[in-house]
């Protein structure tokens, strides 16, 4: 881990995932350890949203060395795409107990009304909940809806840009500009959505916000 720590801007800006194919090519120097990763990439971007493929069968030596890798001002925020089963909860546990302050939340992108209090209880428990789908299900203390430029969101805390919407920077603009309209003063995350995310256009993202704000 660096030694260098930053304070996180207002808008941090992040990556759903960290470990994709095309970076190892375009973005991670060459023949980097995939070890490695996590740490380069926490010295560009201060939040990751983690994907299922990384977290699900991380064991609590990998997840303990996560916590390790980067600075104590990184966010770890979890994608949760299934309806989780008992297994699922576990894991999440573990993720909590070994990364703490840094799991800053759940981002929930399956039906989320077809849970029970039961398994919502459950997830609320571990940390918070942000929920990623177009559904009515009414904001709470614990559960918070996502902004993406086709809701009618308003004080949302988290927002994504799609993969279309990264390719035009001045269109990323307009999007990073009703972002940080439609919310408060609270701390914001941005993350780049799609298969392999620009991380070019992120850093111009960060950019732009730092000549709007």
């Amino acid at each position: 881990m660096s030694d260098t720590e930053f304070n996180k801007p207002r808008l941090a800006i992040g990556s759903s995932g960290w470990t994709h194919q095309q970076w190892n090519k375009d973005y991670y120097p060459e023949d980097m350890p995939a070890e490695w990763q996590l740490d380069f990439y926490s010295n560009h971007f201060p939040c990751v949203l983690m994907q299922s493929d990384e977290w699900e069968n991380a064991t609590e030596q990998q997840i303990m060395q996560w916590g390790e890798d980067v600075k104590s001002s990184f966010d770890f925020f979890i994608s949760v795409d299934h309806q989780p089963d008992d297994k699922t909860i576990a894991q999440l546990e573990i993720i909590k107990k070994q990364l703490g302050g840094k799991l800053k939340g759940l981002v929930l992108s399956f039906a989320v009304q077809s849970l029970d209090k039961t398994g919502l209880a459950k997830l609320a428990a571990v940390t918070s909940l942000y929920i990623d789908t177009d559904e009515k299900t009414v904001a709470t203390d614990f559960i918070s809806h996502c902004w993406r430029a086709q809701r009618q969101v308003t004080n949302a805390t988290i927002g994504f840009i799609d993969a279309d919407s990264a390719k035009n920077i001045r269109e990323m603009r307009v999007q990073i500009e009703k972002f940080l309209q439609q919310s408060t003063d609270a701390q914001l995350y941005l993350f780049f959505d799609g298969v392999s995310p620009n991380t070019s256009r992120m850093q111009e993202a960060q950019v732009i916000f730092q000549l709007i704000s």
